[in-house]
């Protein structure tokens, strides 16, 4: 999946006639690793099956790597019904759907976001949830109301592509391919996915190709359903396709038609099957595609320098420096006090406590990545431990005080809760 690409093979495999995802060079000599984000099961068959399948059968390693478990997907078939009221049980089901579809596609690669293999460094492993969808007031749509907290949607959008950049490290990949940045049709799970895809990719340098399929071709799959009649046409709106010629990269995957249909049958709880064309939960078809489509999309935002890995690491040891250098001020004048009314007034730890709170909240707030944030927070814990430690005369800076031992207790709990303190998405009209 090299940039530049606009002839040649998938992976020196298939043919494609107007572009091609990868043509035999990549970032790395002549390794590469492809990595496919997705939102919710079923998402990677139905967009970029064929392609997956393809990119295997040229011998190029791929990962496909799912945000959530679909939990707040509609079930179609009535014998699993049951399924329709247990979001739980539904994310369940539809993980074993999706495990039979990646065998049915030959993936042995597959993380959700989140997991122990999917999960930024430091960082305990989590579930994102299905944010669900509905269309607002305003005629776009948005997740599900009310918004569970642990949703993707509610998740700190930073967490998130820092969840992704870690599969990319991890796996060296050398290209991503996303949803583009309407997420297809809208779907915020979807917008979420491609944001944070983004972020990582510009943080790692890689490339990003995005899901995209001209008007004529989807024109032609109305067509086709209208003319069998056994689903209902499908609603095209202007977000879904873009005009001929604007999705440059062609992939011929008629080759792999087979076991993207056999990948789609696996998804049975969302998905209906009828030879080459299926059907949604909302009853309107689509024709399964010989052909996807994708266009390589700048992962730069020019108001933002973006820093390399090592500056990332540097700029961590310096958050860490300022931490203990602040903890070791604060620690010299926590026991400060003055005397009122015969009353001692601990202002030392006062205002120890609130720098603290003022320092890191502050990093939180105009660095926006929490990584930095808990640099700091571990230099300050760091120092102030190793000033509390007591040698042969004991510590001259912890005398057995109250304010003492609320100077060693309280700075982590301030650290823990401003870094991990959820911070809401942003919303994308």
């Amino acid at each position: 999946m090299s940039r530049g690409s606009r002839s040649g093979g998938v992976g020196n495999g298939g043919a494609s006639s107007d572009g091609a995802l990868s043509d035999g060079a990549a970032s790395d000599g002549d390794r590469e690793h492809v990595l496919f984000v997705h939102a919710h099961p079923d998402d990677e068959t139905l967009e970029t099956g064929g392609t997956i399948a393809l990119l295997l059968d040229s011998g190029i390693p791929v990962t496909v790597l799912t945000a959530t478990r679909g939990e707040r997907g509609e079930v179609i078939p009535d014998d699993l019904g049951s399924l329709r009221d247990d979001p739980h049980r539904l994310g369940r089901h539809r993980e074993g759907e999706l495990r039979e579809a990646m065998r049915e596609l030959g993936v042995t690669d597959h993380r959700f976001l989140g997991s122990e293999d999917a999960r930024a460094l430091g960082l305990t492993p989590r579930r994102y949830l299905d944010s669900g969808m509905e269309w607002r007031e305003d005629g776009n749509p948005g997740p599900q109301s009310p918004l569970d907290p642990h949703s993707l949607c509610a998740a700190d959008p930073e967490e998130v592509a820092s969840d992704v950049l870690e599969v990319v490290l991890a796996t060296r990949t050398t290209a991503i391919v996303t949803y583009n940045d309407y997420g297809g049709y809208g779907h915020p799970d979807h917008i979420a996915v491609h944001h944070a895809a983004v972020r990582a990719a510009s943080m790692a340098g890689v490339p990003v190709f995005a899901i995209e399929y001209p008007r004529s071709a989807a024109a032609a799959s109305r067509a086709a359903v209208a003319e069998r009649g056994r689903f209902d046409e499908p609603t095209q709106h202007e977000t879904t396709t873009v005009p001929d010629g604007s999705a440059p990269i062609r992939v011929d995957v008629s080759a792999q038609l087979p076991r993207k249909i056999a990948a789609l049958r696996a998804h049975r709880s969302q998905v209906v099957v009828d030879g080459d064309q299926y059907g949604l939960s909302n009853g309107r078809g689509e024709v399964v595609r010989d052909t996807e489509y994708f266009r390589e999309i700048s992962s730069d935002d020019p108001e933002r320098y973006t820093p390399t890995l090592l500056h990332r690491m540097l700029g961590y040891g310096l958050a860490g420096l300022v931490g203990v250098l602040f903890a070791a001020i604060a620690t010299a004048v926590h026991r400060v006090e003055w005397t009122v009314a015969s009353s001692a007034l601990p202002v030392g730890l006062v205002l120890a406590l609130v720098s603290v709170a003022a320092l890191l909240l502050g990093m939180r707030l105009v660095l926006r990545d929490r990584y930095y944030v808990g640099a700091a927070a571990v230099g300050i814990v760091v120092a102030i431990v190793a000033f509390s430690t007591p040698g042969a005369g004991g510590s001259a800076f912890f005398p057995e005080s109250l304010p003492s031992v609320l100077w060693l207790l309280v700075p982590p709990i301030i650290a823990t809760v401003v870094v991990a303190w959820p911070r809401l998405p942003e919303r994308h009209a």
